[in-house]
This record gives structure tokens, C-alpha cells and sequence, in this order.
């Protein structure tokens, strides 16, 4: 590998050293200056847990037995981090599932609860700083009878579904196919309409009948 870039180089600077030297140092700034954010990362501790693939970019912790995380080998790339207990609670039985072609470019996906369970359906596209979380990360309960009142049970994510920069998703929340949920949105809830955008904190329907592709606008009127 090292042989066939060095020949590269050779064939690309002959033999001028001030242009290889230029390339490296041009190399050196490029690393210092423009760190990737995610790296592919993987840490289980319990057993019966079930994880065959990872993409890069994802970093994967799971504490607890019995989870399972089933992400479409698709997926090459996706930037973020997925949790399934901590050190301190441990999660049992979650399951999580990632669709077809889905892209992230900074997802932070937590699952604190026993037997919680998130889909993400086929072609969804997540922004920066998206946060999903299955569970509240402290307990709200009945004065008189100490019953919970906020357990997280499951949350689902459709087909074809863009969320924006900074939004966050909350626990048993549904996000119908072919919606958008708008940048710093807060969705808390339910919504069975398709073809929506959801927007604002917390999340209602703002506009109804759309739909989107990730070209840019102007690429995109070319290709209708």
C-alpha cells in the first residue's frame, strides 16, 4: 500500500523534493485543522447481546444482556453515538433497528429502560446535533402511590424522514413517513399524518402535502 502511494507520488511531483515536501506538509495541516468528530467505536459488556454490524463513523456502547442493534449493512457511514444502558443502570432486552440508506451526519441515540425498542425506517437523513432518547434520564412518579408515570416504551421513526440541526426526539414519540422535522424542534409525541413538516417545542404540524429529496434546490430543478 505504502509502495503503490509512494509510485503515485512519484508519477503525479517527479523528482521535485520541494513539491513531495509541500504534499506532506500540506498533509500534516489538513490533520491538525480538520479532525473527523466520529470515529467507529464499539464497547459491550453483558451477555446475549446481538450486534453484527456497525458502520463507521458510529460509536456503540451497550450495558446490559439480551440487546440487539440490527443496522442495514447499506449504511456505510454514520456519524454518531448509540447507548443502551450505563454503568450505573444497566439495560436489558432493547432493541434497536436502522433501516436502508440512512445517513447521520451527528445522531446521539440513548436507550435507558429495559425492553425499550427504537425503528428508524429506510432512507431517513439526520443533521447535526440530532438527539433521540427513549427514556428521561430521571423518574417522574404519582405522589400517592409512587407508580411511574414516564416509563419509555417504544419510538418510531418512518420511512424517508429528515430531521433538521439541534432537534431532539423524545420518548414514545412516532414520526410518520415522508415527514421533516424542522432544525431545534422538539417532537413529544404521536403524529399519523405522512407528508408533514413538524416543527417548533413542542413539535405540531406547521405544513401538510410536501415531501424532499436531499438534493440541493438547485440541482434538484434540473432533475425533474
Amino acid at each position: 500500500m505504502l509502495r503503490d502511494e509512494w509510485e503515485r507520488l512519484k508519477r503525479k511531483y517527479g523528482h521535485s523534493k520541494c513539491l513531495l515536501a509541500m504534499h506532506f506538509l500540506g498533509k500534516c495541516v489538513k490533520n491538525l485543522y480538520h479532525i473527523p468528530k466520529f470515529r467507529k467505536k464499539i464497547t459491550i459488556c453483558g451477555k446475549d447481546n446481538f450486534c453484527p454490524y456497525v458502520p463507521e463513523g458510529l460509536a456503540v456502547e451497550i450495558i446490559g444482556d439480551g440487546n440487539t442493534v440490527e443496522i442495514d449493512p447499506s449504511i456505510q457511514t454514520y456519524n454518531g453515538r448509540l447507548s443502551i444502558g450505563d454503568w450505573d443502570s444497566p439495560a436489558n432486552g432493547c432493541c434497536v433497528r436502522i433501516g436502508k440508506g440512512c445517513t447521520s451526519n451527528g445522531v446521539k441515540i440513548v436507550l435507558l429502560e429495559d425492553k425499550s425498542r427504537l425503528t428508524i425506517g429506510d432512507d431517513c437523513m439526520f443533521s447535526w446535533d440530532v438527539d433521540i432518547y427513549l427514556s428521561d434520564f430521571h423518574s417522574i412518579y404519582l405522589s400517592h402511590s409512587k407508580e411511574i408515570i414516564n416509563k419509555g416504551k417504544e419510538l418510531i421513526i418512518g420511512n424517508h424522514v429528515w430531521i433538521g440541526m439541534n432537534a431532539t426526539v423524545l420518548k414514545n414519540s412516532l414520526i410518520p413517513d415522508h415527514s421533516i422535522v424542522g432544525a431545534h424542534s422538539v417532537v413529544a409525541g404521536k403524529f399519523e399524518e405522512t407528508n408533514c413538516v413538524l416543527a417548533g417545542n413542542p413539535a405540531k404540524v406547521v405544513k401538510r402535502a410536501i415531501d424532499w429529496s436531499r438534493s440541493y434546490p438547485n440541482l434538484y430543478q434540473t432533475e425533474k
